[in-house]
């Protein structure tokens, strides 16, 4: 729990900040992660059939049903709902100009896209003195716990298994217009 610090306010409005330099594909990892709790892995394996509606909700699709895409357990398969704020920055847009990978940029490393982008971002968040990209994980589990959501939809979200069998043998996933309000909470 202490390993790994939670991005402050204060942090996201220094990476609200510096991101105007960033290229734009970079950009878009940083805030997708920021606005979704998202493993950096699963932001940089991206494909554009990964951006889809479901149920009348835009979603980022979790899987590994494009070349060289993995996941780190069963429980990390999901729809995430896409945050409002990416709408607005025009996510769908970027997404709509590319083909296939959404990342082209990145090639995989050791069967991973996210080794190159990783080493990048270690840089850049030296230079602002931000924390690692997985506290951006830590940031959307701690707001979602201080909101009061139920905990089996915050792993819904974060791509967490339950510990309790009745939710994990028995209930199946949680309606993603039920995730929209955890989301628009980050």
């Amino acid at each position: 729990m202490d390993r790994r610090p939670a991005y402050t306010l204060d942090d996201l409005k220094r990476l609200h900040n510096v991101l105007h330099d960033v290229e734009d594909w970079r950009r878009w990892i940083i805030q997708i992660g920021r606005h979704s709790g998202m493993r950096q892995t699963e932001v940089c394996q991206l494909y554009q059939n990964d951006v889809i509606q479901v149920d009348g909700v835009w979603c980022l699709r979790v899987d590994n049903l494009n070349p060289n895409q993995t996941i780190k357990t069963d429980s990390s398969r999901r729809f995430v709902p896409i945050h409002s704020q990416l709408l607005a920055l025009g996510l769908l847009d970027f997404v709509r100009e590319r083909k296939g990978h959404l990342f082209p940029e990145l090639t995989t490393h050791l069967g991973s896209y996210g080794h190159y982008f990783s080493r990048w971002f270690t840089r850049f968040r030296g230079k602002y003195g931000l924390p690692e990209y997985h506290s951006l994980r830590h940031y959307a589990a701690t707001v979602f716990k201080q909101q009061g959501f139920p905990e089996q939809y915050a792993s819904q979200v974060l791509g967490h298994s339950n510990a309790t069998i009745t939710y994990n043998r028995y209930g199946k996933g949680i309606d993603v217009n039920r995730l929209i309000e955890l989301i628009e909470t980050l």
